[in-house]
């Protein structure tokens, strides 16, 4: 049954005021279907029955207010504040981002209904802005249809697919298989069909869909089509391959004994017509180091060349099983349907319910799913070509041609933008037009934001830190040139070594895995310093050597026992105190350092301000801790806080941007060094970052010395 009101609305005749005024995410200032005068007279009406009212009436009920001054109450909590409280309602659309034009549209799939005055327009009496508490967002209800049976007004699809919550059911499976068929033989700019060696073991899941036997198949050289499986790990897992078990698996494999990730990826695989997956656990022997190393190298190419991977997006472990049926705490009301046209059959129409704002899209779980947090999974989602998702709702696919979803929602918000489009291209250049060369700016500047982004992840053995990025090195090393020296380019020195923490601090690793000048020292977040169109600079350090020595004979990308830089560059030194100062940025500062970590036994410093002294005719730099207050305050420096002679420190001068307003004034970034105390002479480990602000180059580094020093 429904009310009146709701009988004359349409889903055409929506559509028909959004083509007159529309913004994405926006309520319309005049182009919306007026419903109900009042609250109260909606509640009427839900009360007598309509099943409109009494889905929107549980919605202003139920579901609490997401921004704004009611943030945090539900709708019906709100009304009484409200100096109007009439009912309109429009259509949108999710996929588009706040403030896109219509031309951006191509699904409706919200509506949206507002109580009273909406958000973001003014009051119709007069021109000055209502005030907040009398205005609420708009509830949103979701437009849902069934797969086989899709909607279209005019140009646009209306409605996303209904969900089969049972990931494993006939419909997801053939809905993986189609998308995987379509790609592989019409999408042109896709991996073309070709039969690549497989990787040296894989799992042979066999021919029939339902056998209940696999085998791992040693493939000496064989060729043939693979899957990948990318996954957390989430504890042990058994079982695993190891010396004592390879004889035994290349017998039998017996799925049934298999965690439930793998299980599950032998499903996908068999489903998808492909015979060959390749998990590492069960890929790479776990007990042998020599068999670690040697396909350790290959990830690469083990990720590169695989016809699909499978994305354990939303499994925390190995045991939890990635065809899980879908389960939510949101209760979406009772669904009623509304008619496509004034004039449709019954059967011609949408099924409407509350809409959940927390559920899950591709864009959210690739950032936020627990693969995100994983430091080997972002190499494997990188370098793959095609991807099939799995999360907690539905499954996703990701290819050069595209994304696609369950839901059949278009490309757009929820759908995630190459964060590295160099890199991309690079890596699908084969099927990419000719004619287009690489930049290599663009890739450097790529491969540190990826740095940036590896190193904010989590590994289960802190010596994976270098092996565990290697399969993205080896693919931009041919291009980027020059050598590499454990996470850092000789092409590009200057800005690999300017570091620092994202956050407070980025305490070094105790056992050896880096030297102490490479960003892989850290399991802490870092970031790099701003160099964009950098030109050499007269005050630019100078590399005079570089040694590197690798666990594995030959795998400059793996484990390295050792490494060191020695360079020649302009130094000054630097004394630290412990003392703080409650000003954030203090007068007559010259520059921020940021120290990786606290000094044994004393405080730790999100950064210090450093200032120049003097001692005679001789000056030095000396830091203080920054505190929080803004207004400038007289203080004194008190030099009983200053660190022990043996923990004096050295700045060393690494690059200088020249400031473009006045030639004369340079941004300098410096490693604070201090010595090794094992080592004599010149010998030296990076302590931490200081960036020097608009320093008078020329005339300061008079006092300065160069100095040739040995970093490890």
């Amino acid at each position: 049954m429904l009310c009146r009101l709701c009988q004359g609305l349409s889903i055409s005749h929506l559509v028909k005021l959004a083509e007159t005024e529309f913004s994405g995410h926006d309520f319309p200032q005049q182009a919306f279907y007026q419903h109900h005068g009042s609250y109260e007279e909606l509640k009427c009406f839900a009360q007598d029955g309509c099943e409109l009212c009494q889905l929107l009436l549980e919605g202003f009920e139920n579901i609490p207010v997401r921004e704004g001054y009611w943030e945090g109450k539900t709708r019906s909590s709100a009304v009484e504040g409200l100096g109007s409280s009439d009912i309109k309602i429009c259509i949108n659309s999710e996929h588009i981002y706040g403030g896109d034009t219509i031309a951006a549209v191509r699904m409706f799939d919200i509506l949206m209904v507002q109580c009273g005055v909406p958000v973001n327009t003014r009051s119709s009496d007069s021109e000055e802005e209502v005030e907040e508490h009398m205005k609420i967002s708009p509830l949103r209800l979701a437009l849902k249809v069934r797969r086989e049976e899709p909607k279209i007004v005019g140009k646009y699809k209306i409605g996303r697919n209904q969900l089969d919550p049972e990931l494993a059911s006939h419909f997801n499976l053939r809905c993986a298989r189609n998308w995987f068929d379509e790609c592989y033989q019409r999408h042109t700019s896709c991996p073309s069909e070709q039969t690549l060696a497989l990787p040296s073991k894989v799992v042979d899941v066999g021919a029939s869909k339902g056998a209940q036997f696999c085998r791992i198949l040693v493939s000496n050289g064989r060729v043939g089509r693979y899957v990948a499986l990318s996954h957390c790990w989430g504890g042990p897992i058994s079982p695993l391959l190891t010396t004592d078990t390879l004889h035994e698996f290349q017998k039998e494999l017996i799925v049934s004994d298999l965690p439930a990730n793998f299980r599950d990826a032998v499903l996908v695989t068999r489903n998808l017509g492909l015979q060959y997956l390749w998990i590492d656990s069960l890929c790479i022997v776990q007990d042998s180091s020599e068999d670690w190393e040697v396909e350790s190298q290959k990830m690469c190419s083990i990720y590169q060349n695989a016809t699909v991977t499978i994305s354990a997006s939303a499994s925390r472990g190995s045991k939890d099983g990635f065809l899980k049926r879908t389960t939510s705490q949101f209760k979406a009301g009772k669904p009623m349907s509304l008619r496509l046209f004034p004039n449709s059959s019954p059967e011609d129409a949408v099924s409407v319910t509350l809409k959940d704002e927390d559920e899950e899209d591709l864009m959210g779980l690739i950032t936020s799913g627990p693969l995100n947090k994983r430091g080997w999974t972002l190499q494997e989602g990188l370098l793959s070509s095609r991807i099939l998702y799995y999360g907690n709702r539905q499954i996703y696919w990701q290819c050069p041609g595209g994304f696609q979803s369950a839901e059949g929602v278009p490309s757009g918000n929820q759908m995630p933008e190459s964060s590295y489009p160099e890199t991309s291209y690079l890596l699908y250049s084969q099927q990419r037009p000719k004619g287009r060369e690489i930049s290599k700016a663009l890739l450097l500047a790529e491969y540190y934001t990826l740095v940036e982004e590896y190193s904010a992840r989590k590994l289960s053995f802190d010596s994976d830190k270098l092996p565990a990025f290697s399969g993205i090195v080896q693919l931009l090393h041919p291009t980027i040139g020059g050598e590499y020296m454990a996470g850092l380019w000789s092409t590009d020195l200057h800005r690999g070594l300017l570091w620092r923490a994202e956050m407070i601090t980025c305490e070094h690793v105790q056992d050896y895995r880096a030297p102490s000048w490479s960003w892989a020292v850290t399991n802490e977040p870092v970031v790099f310093r701003s160099a964009n169109n950098r030109t050499p600079s007269p005050y630019d350090v100078e590399l005079i050597s570089h040694e590197t020595n690798f666990k594995s004979r030959g795998n400059q990308y793996g484990q390295i026992e050792a490494a060191t830089l020695t360079l020649r560059g302009l130094t000054k030194k630097l004394v630290r105190s412990n003392q703080k100062i409650d000003i954030l940025f203090p007068d007559f500062g010259v520059a921020t350092a940021y120290f990786d970590e606290a000094e044994p036994g004393k405080d730790i410093e999100v950064w210090s301000s450093v200032f120049r002294a003097f001692e005679g005719d001789e000056d030095y730099l000396l830091s203080v801790i920054n505190g929080s207050g803004f207004e400038q305050k007289k203080w004194e420096i008190n030099f009983d806080l200053c660190s022990e002679n043996e923990y004096s420190y050295l700045v060393l001068l690494i690059t200088a941007d020249e400031d473009t307003e006045d030639a004369s004034f340079f941004n300098a970034g410096c490693l604070v060094l201090v010595k090794a105390a094992e080592d004599p002479g010149d010998v030296y480990m990076r302590v931490g970052y200081l960036h020097l602000d608009s320093a008078k180059l020329d005339i300061w580094t008079k006092s300065w010395d160069y100095q040739t020093l040995t970093i490890v």
